[in-house]
């Protein structure tokens, strides 16, 4: 069948001829291998993350503890958390010469699972000074209470005739309740 064709033909006849084989090698031999090789891929991959188990659960584990005991289910000292911002407000004003004017009752509020104390402080004093209490009580002191908001205003005395600036600092603490609901 060969010996009668030209060499155009028999080149023309190869290249389906080839194409046919490729295919076939691919389908049944290289598929296969491709799939397996990907398969063993993905397998070593869920291995190493496999491995490291331990070391993230544990990161979690520490970064659930420091949650849990910012928002307060597990305080840190023995002293209520008001008494510790007092302490600190205090010998600010007295090291910075502020004035603390008023700390009027904590108000309390709960829901089924939190209880949340807020603390008022009023402090008399110039800006940078009731500026730098703000920034003391939020990034430096971390005594489990948490300054949710400051307000800055100005009030006459009416005795002395004069304006004073004043900032009032609402300090919220977070208890977890336990599911006996404290």
């Amino acid at each position: 069948m060969l010996k009668g064709m030209t060499y155009q033909r028999k080149l023309r006849l190869l290249l389906p001829v080839a194409i046919a084989a490729l295919l076939f090698v691919y389908l049944f031999g290289l598929k296969k291998t491709f799939a397996t090789r990907s398969d063993i891929r993905d397998k070593k991959e869920k291995l190493a993350l496999s491995k490291d188990v331990n070391a993230k659960m544990s990161l979690v584990k520490a970064k659930l503890n420091s949650i849990d005991n910012m928002i307060g289910q597990k305080p840190d000292s023995s002293k209520k958390v008001i008494d510790i911002i007092l302490e600190d407000v205090t010998t600010y004003c007295n090291n910075e010469g502020c004035t603390l004017k008023e700390i009027p009752e904590m108000h309390h509020a709960e829901d089924k699972n939190f209880r949340i104390e807020t603390y008022f402080i009023t402090v008399e004093g110039d800006y940078r000074k009731l500026l730098n209490l703000v920034y003391l009580l939020e990034q430096k002191k971390k005594s489990g209470g948490r300054l949710s908001s400051c307000t800055l205003y100005t009030r006459k005395n009416n005795q002395t005739k004069k304006l004073s600036l004043e900032s009032t600092l609402y300090i919220q603490q977070y208890d977890k309740k336990n599911e006996a609901g404290k």
